[in-house]
């Protein structure tokens, strides 16, 4: 029974059930911030070069079990040092319903091409938004 359990997260990493993302080292040094809404919670996030591309790739999760998420959105936004917006965007997860987990209450995934990077980025904050944007930009703090 014991080499079971071993074999387990060897079998699951080989059979591609489980992927570590991690940023590289050169982009190590640029702060990662995520903020949660009402119904969404955003988990840590990964800079990822893939096929080329560099993507910023997460997932978030339901903040409860009845949650409705379809209407919620990502706010990415990348700052300079000083504090000044260089880029903001706007994502979805997928599925955009967070899917129900057995004891967890559901998460989806998402990425975000940021190629080309701003020159001068420090920090990366990602904000789950619930509902509609007003008409007036986004507050920078």
């Amino acid at each position: 029974m014991k080499r079971v359990l071993l074999l387990l997260p060897v079998i699951a990493l080989l059979s591609g059930c489980v992927m570590f993302l991690s940023t590289p080292p050169d982009l190590a040094h640029i702060v990662r911030e995520h903020t949660n809404s009402a119904k969404v919670k955003v988990r840590d996030f990964e800079l990822v070069r893939y096929k080329g591309r560099l993507l910023l790739a997460g997932k978030v999760g339901r903040q409860f079990f009845d949650a409705d998420t379809s209407k919620t959105h990502l706010d990415v936004t990348l700052y300079a040092a000083d504090g000044s917006v260089l880029r903001a965007l706007t994502s979805e997860f997928n599925p955009l319903q967070a899917a129900r987990g057995h004891r967890m209450p559901g998460s989806s995934d998402y990425q975000v091409v940021l190629d080309p990077l701003p020159p001068g980025l420090a920090r990366i904050d990602v904000r789950a938004h619930d509902g509609e944007h007003a008409s007036s930009p986004p507050l920078e703090h």
